[in-house]
């Protein structure tokens, strides 16, 4: 398994405090943010401080480019927010804002505003007129449906999950820029004919909504890659719906289909499909002709047995997730590679082996899935306020799982417990800051070896290690050192410096469990200009 070899740098440079119980003073304020302008960053970040404003200090750092006070008590947004002129990203997650303010709009490139987990009841008649902003997120605020005919006019991404919303905004069907939308945890009923108009679209999210019905018009999506539908009241889809030939991830779990359109067919692009908890009395045919389908999950349907063609006839298929009831008589052909798992009455998964599986799921398809891992205590009530109680239309009983086994490949990787880079939206981008980040840590960290900068030899050198299931790293071993001079040495020491830290990874997951994941990175070994 591949895995960004530089993900873990980001919290040398920016490590966060614990999270605050009562505000720390203005001198730590300053401190904290000057720490992180000393290394060239236009970016400021203060999370879980328990702020209860804007920090004074950053009137004199005006011109960040991005601003995160997310987890903080923060009640209002300053009007002097418009002295932030290059601002462009703000990220104002999980706090007590209850109205936003205009002068947003004298800032020219902000393109990203984040107020999710507020207080805010209404979106303001201005924010109409902010042009510049590609992406908004409102998720859990109180709005309701009203004020959603002001969202700004060039979007690109738009989170509004459970904001209270019982119908679909018409405003949003004429954001032709729109690329990803999600309305999740909403009570919307019925989606309206001009959803089509939305072309540009490549991910929708409607789970755990009322919808009892997509129009026929959701099939002009074209470009359409992640579709999910999952926890509403479908009994049937749209004919044409094999139109949408861009789509590899398709999440129809907990409706009440018994069967599929014949133009199903035609979604030869489909890697990934959820028809879980819904009401198949055999195994859809029109799933035989889905060549490139890697994962389906046709548990929780009133099967009585799986046909031999499954494991035959669908040559990428790599998992198959069936109900308990089926382990006994299920029959797989010999010499199979699918991997089947099953899943009982309380829906948590159980392997029929200990082998780990090997990936399958797009980590980007926004499938819900059972956790089952002891739950983390819960954070301070300030940090907790707006959560939403969790879902109880599924009881999950967890199971035992072998916490020893070690994953070399996982439907979630491990990642860096920061969204300093993750907040960023272009892939590109969000590539290029982590690299950055990872060589700023190299040069911080890294102990070259003497005789090794003196013959003057460079190149990169490769480590194996394990991202334990508390996101600490173990078991660092060096598989490749083309340099030699003690560059191995020197690697492994890097690495092994992470857990003086803080665990920095959040642990790979594999079918919604936590795991142990095996994983390599690789260090460059350079010697700067000017080094003799």
């Amino acid at each position: 398994m591949r895995f960004f070899i530089f993900t873990f740098f980001l919290a040398i440079t920016y490590v966060q405090p614990v999270i605050a119980q009562e505000e720390p003073s203005p001198e730590t304020i300053k401190n904290w943010i000057e720490a992180q302008r000393r290394v060239g960053s236009e970016r400021v970040m203060l999370l879980n401080f328990g702020l209860k404003e804007f920090p004074s200090h950053l009137w004199v750092e005006r011109d960040v480019a991005y601003l995160s006070l997310e987890g903080n008590v923060i009640a209002s947004i300053p009007d002097s927010i418009d002295s932030f002129k290059r601002l462009n990203r703000l990220l104002l997650k999980n706090n007590n804002i209850d109205s936003i303010p205009p002068s947003l709009l004298k800032i020219p490139n902000l393109s990203m505003l984040s107020l999710a987990w507020n207080r805010i009841q209404f979106i303001p008649l201005f924010l109409r007129e902010m042009s510049s902003l590609e992406g908004l997120d409102l998720s859990s605020n109180p709005i309701g449906n009203q004020g959603t005919q002001y969202l700004p006019p060039n979007l690109t991404e738009l989170t509004i999950n459970n904001i209270g919303l019982s119908i679909f905004p018409d405003r949003i069907t004429e954001l032709q820029s729109l690329e990803k939308l999600s309305l999740a945890e909403n009570q919307v009923q019925e989606l309206p004919a001009s959803i089509g108009q939305l072309t540009a679209l490549t991910t929708l999210n409607l789970t755990k909504n009322k919808i009892k019905q997509l129009p026929e018009s959701i099939v002009n999506l074209i470009n359409l890659d992640q579709l999910s539908v999952a926890y509403n009241e479908l009994k049937q889809l749209p004919t044409r719906i094999g139109q949408l030939s861009n789509l590899s991830g398709l999440s129809l779990d907990y409706n009440q289909l018994e069967d599929l359109p014949e133009s199903f067919v035609n979604l030869n692009r489909i890697y990934h499909l959820n028809l879980a908890n819904n009401q198949f009395m055999e195994v859809p045919k029109e799933i035989r002709a889905l060549q490139r389908l890697n994962k389906l999950n046709l548990s929780g349907n009133p099967l009585d047995s799986i046909p031999d063609w499954v494991f035959t006839e669908l040559p990428n298929l790599n998992r198959l997730i069936l109900s308990e009831s089926l382990a006994s008589s299920l029959s797989k052909p010999s010499g199979s590679r699918v991997q089947v798992m099953y899943v009982g009455d309380s829906l948590s998964p159980r392997m029929r082996n200990s082998r780990p599986l090997s990936s399958g799921i797009n980590p980007n398809a926004p499938l819900p899935s059972p956790v089952a891992t002891d739950p983390p205590p819960p954070p301070p009530a300030a940090i907790r306020r707006n959560e939403p109680p969790p879902p109880t239309a599924v009881q999950i009983t967890p199971v035992e799982i072998d916490t020893t086994a070690v994953y070399d490949r996982v439907d979630h990787k491990p990642s860096f417990d920061n969204n300093y880079c993750y907040d960023i939206s272009s892939k590109r981008e969000q590539e290029k800051c982590l690299f950055n980040t990872f060589i700023r840590f190299v040069k911080l960290h890294l102990e070259y070896p003497l005789d090794a900068i003196r013959l003057r030899k460079t190149g990169k050198v490769t480590v194996s290690l394990i991202v334990e299931r508390d996101g600490t790293v173990s078991d660092v071993v060096l598989i490749r050192d083309p340099i030699s001079y003690g560059c191995g040495d020197a690697d492994v020491n890097l690495v092994n410096k992470m857990n003086t830290f803080l665990p920095m990874f959040i642990p790979g997951k594999d079918e919604g469990y936590i795991v142990r994941t095996r994983m390599e990175l690789e260090i460059p070994f350079y010697i700067p200009r000017g080094i003799n």
